[in-house]
Order: structure tokens, then sequence, then C-alpha cells
């Protein structure tokens, strides 16, 4: 539910070029976009894709109020809107009410800023990212290769403007320069056509040559983002906790996909579903480090020979356990590392004071720190592992393989 707007602010720089390519990208993927072509004096969307492409003349102010009437009665989830040259003034004055409009419909906008070697190119990104800022769901910056390999792009590489965009949240991403004579026969064409469609009329060498330049289009789909994998649910719950789901975990994630699906929930409401479920996953820790730690305690205290000693036990458990249960607590992953430390700490403290020296069976019995501590940290890991605290994790793993638990 995105419309993608097109812009650069300065003629030349290649938006309808860009604009193209787009769509036709979407179309190869079998998604047919409502496309808006808003440059009345040179319309090249229009005139690649005349049967969907709409023209509005966003310069004045009807039109952007036809622009929201349109998205509101088009059933089209992609939405790409050519700009063109030098409606900066005008877009920024109509953007506060459009984005509120944009809201009110479900639905988000993206801007794609085309960028040339020349400072207007990249000065005029200034207003556009603090327009968009804040309101779009993303920006990217398009290195028009065209004008240059990514090394002659210096004066953007070095300047306040790229800083700020990127700040801000932008993405910068090179958009590929395609051979001059097959823009020839596509973009620039009487008629234009449309890149993928002239694939099968092209000699081998050029269609290979489109081709080539196609994909690397396609894969500006995701710009900065690796592919990764699909991990199933099973995998993931092994990767956090340690084992495989139990049939009642599986039916129950499957109970919440079903609804999730079918139900109408906007992403606030997701969110609150997903906390609610963690907060209550969260709330069974506790309870099952306590009976953990209770069970230590009754055992030391059997193992205890005079009161004495059953207070010295009793006072350096009580401080694990208050260390436990803060741990557990703990609002931020900076926070529960601290608290991991402590606990370590304490129980570095706990074998240096009771155990060094100590040296018979009964001794050792008596203490029972080994066992003790290796169930301690494996709770305290556990629970890192259920609040999905990776760096809590792997530091009481190291702990947990330095005093050879297993």
């Amino acid at each position: 539910m995105s419309v993608h707007f097109f812009h650069g602010d300065k003629g030349g720089v290649g938006k309808s070029f860009v604009a193209q390519s787009f769509v036709d990208w979407l179309a190869t993927r079998g998604i047919a976009p409502l496309v808006i072509d808003s440059d009345m004096r040179n319309p090249d969307l229009a005139r690649m894709f005349p049967d969907v492409a709409v023209p509005i003349d966003l310069r004045q102010h009807e039109g952007w109020l036809e622009l929201l009437s349109l998205l509101h009665e088009s059933d089209r989830e992609q939405v790409v809107v050519s700009l063109p040259a030098g409606i900066g003034a005008e877009m920024t004055a109509e953007l506060p009410a459009f984005f509120d409009g944009l809201r009110e419909l479900g639905r988000d906008a993206t801007l794609l800023w085309v960028l040339a070697r020349t400072p207007d190119s990249i000065n005029l990104l200034r207003s556009a990212t603090a327009a968009f800022d804040g309101q779009a769901r993303a920006m990217v910056a398009l290195k028009n290769l065209f004008f240059g390999d990514p090394a002659k792009f210096g004066r953007w590489n070095e300047s306040r403007t790229r800083t700020a965009f990127e700040d801000a949240g932008g993405v910068v991403v090179e958009f590929p320069e395609l051979l001059d004579r097959l823009v020839d026969q596509t973009a620039t064409a009487n008629p234009p056509v449309a890149f993928s469609a002239k694939l099968d009329g092209l000699r081998f060498g050029d269609r290979a040559e489109l081709r080539r330049w196609l994909e690397k289009v396609a894969a500006l789909e995701r710009p900065g983002r690796e592919a990764r994998r699909a991990v199933t649910f099973e995998e993931a719950f092994r990767e956090i906790n340690g084992r495989a789901p139990t049939p009642e975990e599986v039916k129950r994630v499957l109970a919440i996909r079903r609804v999730v699906k079918e139900a109408d929930l906007d992403p606030v409401e997701l969110f609150f579903l997903a906390d609610a479920n963690a907060a209550a996953e969260r709330a069974k820790i506790p309870a099952a480090i306590a009976t953990g730690v209770d069970a230590g305690v009754a055992r030391l205290q059997q193992a205890i020979p005079d009161a004495g000693e059953l207070a010295k036990r009793i006072a350096v458990v009580g401080a694990l356990q208050k260390t436990l249960a803060a741990l557990v607590n703990c609002a931020t992953p900076i926070a529960a590392l601290a608290a991991i430390v402590v606990l370590a700490v304490a129980l570095g403290a706990w074998r240096w004071g009771y155990g060094n020296g100590w040296d018979t069976a009964n001794d050792r019995r008596l203490i029972g720190y080994d066992a003790y501590a290796c169930r301690a940290l494996a709770n305290v890991r556990h629970a890192a592992a259920v609040q999905r605290r990776a760096n809590a994790v792997a530091f009481v793993s190291q702990e947990m393989t330095a005093r050879g638990c297993r």
C-alpha cells in the first residue's frame, strides 16, 4: 500500500527513466501499479505505459486533491508518481495535508531521489529530506550512473547533504547505466517500449546485455539488505531455547498465526498482541528460577555441618537469589549484562572463599559449588534466551564453559 515518489527537482537527472524501470520491474512480477505522471510538459512515463498511466498536474492544489481521491478509489497496492522538475516548493506546501490523507487511507509513502553529479541535484535534496523525514516509510537516493561511475560522485559523497540524509534514515544505492543503443530501442523509441517487453525482439548479444541490466535493477528491490534463508518456527525455537518445541507450543503458534492472518489487525494491534504474549512468557521465568534456587538452598542446608557455616551459606545464596531476581526484571540489555557480571563475581567469591584449601570429598560435597553454580548459570542463560538477549546468552555460555558446566 505504498505511494512511490520519483523526485529530483531538476530536469535531466533521469527521474522518468528510473520510474519507467520501476514500473517495468513491478510488471515482471505480476504487479499492476497505479501510475501517475505529473510531468505535463514531458510525460515520458505516460508514453511508455499509456494504458495504465494517469496524468495529474501536481503543480496545482486541485491535482493533490485528485491524487488523494484516486488513491481512495483504486485497489492498486503500489502507486508510482513521477514528479516534474522544479516542483519542490509546491510539493513542500502540499505534503503535510497529503500525508494526513495517506494515513487515513492506510497507505504509506516512499521517496526515491534520483541524483546527478551537479551541485543543484545534491542541494535540492535537503528540503525534500526535511519534508519526508518522519513521514515516509523509506527514503532512497539513487546515484544515476549514466553520469559516471560511483567514484565520480565525489561531491555527493563528501557533502553534508548526504550525511544529513543518511542520519535521517535514508539509503543510498547505485542505479546502473543502460547501453545507449538499448535506451534508443526502449525508453526513447517512438513509441517507447517497456524494457522487459523488448527482450524477445533483440539480437542475442543485446538481449543478454538488457537482461543483465534488468537483473541489476531488480537487485535494488531491497537496498542494503542481504538475502537470508527462511527459518522455520521449529529452527528458530530450537536456536533460542536449546530444545524442540512441544506439541502444545506448536499448536499455540499455529493458532496465533491463524488469528493474525484472518483478523484485520493494524501493526500497532499486532505489536500489543505480541508484547502481551511475551509478557505472559516472561512472567513464568521468576517462578522457575526461584524454584531452582530454593532447591539448591535446601541441598546446601542439608550438607552444612554447623549453625555458623549454615549462616554463611544462606547469606551467600540469598545474595545470589537477589541477583537472579534482579536479572529477570532488568529493563535493558545493558542492565542485564551488569547483573550477570555481579552474579559471576559473587560465584567467584563464593568459590574462592569456601573452596580453596578444602580437599576432602566431604568438603567438596559440602560446598556443592560446581553443581549449583552451573544450575544457576543455566537458569540465567535460559532467562536471557527467552528475552532475546543474545549478548547475555553468549556471556553466560562463556562462563559455563570456563567452569566446565555441561
